[in-house]
């Protein structure tokens, strides 16, 4: 009984931009096989009528991943939702999705306890891999400190049924909508990339958990990513537009100077990120208007400026 109060109560979130209409279709197909209430967001111009979403949202304008989510999440939680559920519009979601998110949880409270978010494993279709997650921990009592897990380490974390996870990506997050009330929503000043990890980092300096439920994949594209081969190393440029990798740059900048104080190694992450993502432009096309772009990302990002 106490099962079927909760998957009603479950809203899932897709924000939709020039979506690959089958493949949306599927989602909010076994999304609905399994209780769950689907949203859809319009961030396009165009007319999604057929798909059989309980609920369609056009924006009438491109609002940005966090901008449309922020739609979807306030309906859920006006129509007294428990959980939200978010997805990008290309994810494939699991038949176990809702029943393994809302055991993880029950799991999750009472190995760690105040569980502010769930996420499943993400498989990275582009490299055919898992994606892995930070580890985290609090110095002090409110220092945030985020490493990656030791490589001895991450078969024994994996194996369980749930464990820590610092940054998981938004697609296939799993919110009790109590989250929310606490830490805010969606950041809409970044309009898409970085929102989940400033999100993320919101719910961990509020004293919750995040967690990801090992047992769940979610088969999901990250970027359009190629493997190229230099010398005896091996990179993944994610050919990211001009325009995505102006917001890389710029919101990697921003959540530095906003949480670098408090986030231990967020330094040497927006390092990481600054260079890799100068790296990976090399190697795409269009790669002069992309650094263009880039550097105008650094500039905008240290003066606090852009939209």
């Amino acid at each position: 009984m106490g099962l079927e109060m909760d998957v009603v109560a479950i809203y899932s979130i897709i924000v939709v931009f020039n979506a690959n209409r089958k493949l949306l279709e599927n989602t909010v197909s076994s999304l609905k096989s399994q209780g769950s209430k689907v949203v859809l967001v319009i961030n396009d111009d165009q007319k999604y009528g057929e798909i059989e979403a309980d609920k369609i949202i056009y924006a009438g304008e491109n609002l940005g991943i966090a901008g449309a989510q922020n739609k979807g999440i306030e309906l859920a939680i006006k129509e007294k939702a428990k959980y939200v559920a978010i997805f990008d519009q290309d994810s494939v979601v699991p038949n176990n999705y809702v029943s393994s998110m809302l055991e993880g949880l029950k799991r999750a409270d009472k190995v760690f306890g105040n569980v502010g978010m769930i996420g499943p494993r993400i498989y990275d279709t582009n490299m055919n891999m898992f994606v892995e997650p930070r580890v985290y921990s609090f110095k002090g009592g409110d220092k945030i400190v985020m490493s990656m897990p030791r490589e001895e380490l991450k078969q024994e974390i994996n194996n369980k049924f749930i464990r820590l996870a610092a940054k998981p990506i938004a697609s296939g997050a799993f919110i009790p909508t109590t989250t929310f009330k606490r830490v805010g929503m969606m950041d809409d000043k970044l309009f898409i990339d970085l929102v989940d990890t400033d999100f993320d980092i919101r719910i961990l300096q509020d004293g919750l958990n995040i967690v990801q439920a090992n047992k769940v994949t979610l088969h999901h594209e990250i970027g359009s990513r190629k493997q190229v081969k230099i010398g005896k190393y091996t990179i993944w440029p994610t050919n990211h537009s001009s325009k995505r990798r102006y917001t890389i740059v710029r919101n990697t900048i921003w959540l530095w100077k906003k949480y670098h104080s408090s986030v231990q190694g967020m330094t040497r992450e927006t390092l990481r990120t600054l260079i890799s993502t100068f790296i990976y432009i090399q190697f795409e096309k269009e790669s002069f208007s992309k650094s263009k772009a880039y550097f105008k990302g650094l500039v905008d990002g240290v003066k606090g400026n852009g939209k």
